[in-house]
């Protein structure tokens, strides 16, 4: 399995999970993220991005190979509801499905980037807003 589909199944996947949390009939408040993901000033080409709200309504992104992306969800299609979102980056090189020991898959990010609690990365969501952030990683 490729990189790219991997994480497309993680992010698809994580944000089926949290968007079942609170569903209704009514469509949320919205806003638009688009954003840059770079580690040490230079771009991630590939991965994803995730983000948790509290409300359990989350969105996640495909990571472009210029490293720019722009979150969805799964529900609503493009744009996240309205609130604080804790956000997570997940990057591989090669197989990410093999073995964390492996030679074949290798994290591209330090690991505290991959879970919400520690990556310290978050965005504001306004209704009917634009919202342009740049995550800025580091070694």
């Amino acid at each position: 399995m490729s990189d790219f589909t991997s994480c497309v199944l993680r992010a698809v996947l994580c944000a089926a999970l949290l968007g079942t949390a609170g569903c209704g009939a009514d469509k949320p408040e919205m806003g638009s993220v688009r954003g840059k993901v770079t580690l040490d000033g230079a771009p991630v080409s590939g991965g994803c991005v995730i983000s948790y709200t509290e409300s359990g309504r989350g969105a996640h992104a495909m990571i472009q190979s210029d490293g720019t992306f722009e979150l969805e969800t799964n529900e609503y299609g493009k744009g996240a509801v309205v609130g604080k979102h804790r956000l997570t980056v997940v990057a591989y090189d090669g197989n990410p499905t093999a073995e964390l020991e492996s030679d074949r898959a290798r994290l591209l990010i330090p690991h505290k980037y991959t879970q919400p609690d520690s990556s310290g990365l978050s965005v504001v969501v306004s209704a009917g807003k634009e919202e342009h952030v740049v995550l800025e990683l580091e070694k």
